[in-house]
């Protein structure tokens, strides 16, 4: 995949649609593969066993928001010492369901 590739997915939708879309990522990521498809554009990454995981949520004036972002490293992390933690981009997902 050419560096720097990305789709983006924007939409209002039921829960139930929202939750299987959630679970398919999470299955996707599971299987160590995931594909994501917008239209004609399709990326799959591959996924590793070191996974950072970062979750945000805002409840302000009536208005409730969950950001989940996911990333790793495309391939295997540093040797003790050698820095960093071993889970960030390049390759990313950020999944943010919003209720409006």
């Amino acid at each position: 995949m050419p560096r720097g590739d990305k789709v983006r997915f924007l939409s209002t939708m039921k829960k139930d649609e929202a939750a299987f879309y959630l679970s398919e990522l999470a299955r996707g990521l599971l299987k160590d593969r995931i594909s994501l498809r917008v239209g004609e554009r399709n990326l799959v990454m591959a996924a590793f066993d070191a996974v950072h995981l970062e979750m945000k949520a805002l409840d302000r004036d009536g208005r409730h928001a969950i950001e989940i972002r996911l990333s790793w490293r495309t391939s295997p992390p540093p040797a003790p010492g050698g820095g960093g933690d071993g889970c960030f981009p390049p390759e990313e997902v950020a999944v943010s369901p919003s209720v409006r």
